[in-house]
């Protein structure tokens, strides 16, 4: 017997198919330099083909730097001016560099907003890094020649795993970071009535020190912001291990950090669940005396 289908149900079918939704592909935000007078420039990429209207701030900790409202159009893309107060120009030329997170909230007309973060490390006008102390820091002037090395140079240059440099100060058997320097962490979300999850981040080693040389045990810690996307907004108490060892005029090291974060889960008529997020990021360096 022969099966036919009703002109009708076919239409049905076929505006079922064209009314799926799209998935909305997420924005894309960077920072980049401050301008002598003190203007943060902020670039929004729109991947979707509809405006995406809000605001972005740039803080540094709980302290708001610089905020401002936003509209991109659909397929482009448009940099943006926050211009920071006068204490945080300040702070940023008296450090060289700052440690921030930039945060945008976007939304698609009245939609509700969708939040984005990173890490930045703003630098000072002029500045192209962070050097080797100053004439007032302590050791300033001594060397840097230890145990075990020749060198008269207190600045050491580090090469990351994934091909990052950073600064080092090298005082006697002391380390100290010349800037935040980013690393990637996991974070893996479990319990709570969804399934595991886990997401990549790049984050801040951003806790300079000074480190004992050498010291494989001791820990420092910080509350500060993260931006993997699994934990909630605002700061946190970050747990940072900076492991290393030096041979000659070589050092070898092992940056780590940890954190973690809990929120509730919801499935009506159930009682709340709680769901637990634990983060961890470690990175290899070798050093060695700058040129």
């Amino acid at each position: 017997m022969k099966t036919t289908t009703s002109l009708p149900l076919l239409a049905a079918l076929g505006l079922l198919t064209v009314a799926s939704p799209a998935v909305a592909a997420p924005a894309k935000v960077a920072g980049g330099a401050v301008s002598p007078s003190g203007a943060a420039t902020v670039k929004i990429k729109n991947p979707n083909r509809y405006t995406l209207k809000g605001s972005v701030t740039l803080a540094s900790g709980k302290t708001k730097l610089a905020s401002r409202k936003v509209k991109v159009k659909g397929k482009r893309t448009r940099k943006y001016s926050l211009k920071l107060s006068a204490a945080a120009l300040k702070s940023l030329k008296a450090r060289g560099s700052l440690a921030t997170t930039l945060t945008a909230r976007l939304a698609k007309g009245k939609g509700k907003p969708r939040t984005y973060r990173k890490a930045l490390v703003l630098k000072a006008p002029g500045t192209s890094g962070g050097g080797a102390p100053g004439a007032g820091s302590p050791g300033a002037g001594q060397g840097g020649g230890g145990a075990g090395g020749g060198t008269t140079s207190n600045t050491w240059k580090a090469t990351t795993s994934m091909g990052g440099t950073f600064d080092l100060t090298v005082v006697g058997s002391q380390v100290t970071l010349a800037k935040p320097t980013f690393q990637p962490v996991s974070c893996l979300k479990t319990g709570g009535y969804s399934s595991a999850r886990t997401s990549l981040s790049s984050e801040l080693f951003d806790k300079l020190g000074p480190w004992a040389l050498g010291n494989q045990d001791a820990t420092q810690t910080q509350t500060v912001p993260r931006v993997n996307t699994l934990v909630t907004s605002g700061a946190r108490t970050v747990t940072y291990r900076l492991k290393t060892t030096r041979t000659g005029d070589q050092i070898s090291g092992t940056m780590v950090q940890s954190f973690s974060d809990s929120t509730l889960e919801f499935w009506y008529p159930n009682p709340p669940k709680i769901a637990f997020i634990s983060c961890a990021g470690t990175l290899n360096f070798t050093a060695v005396p700058a040129a």
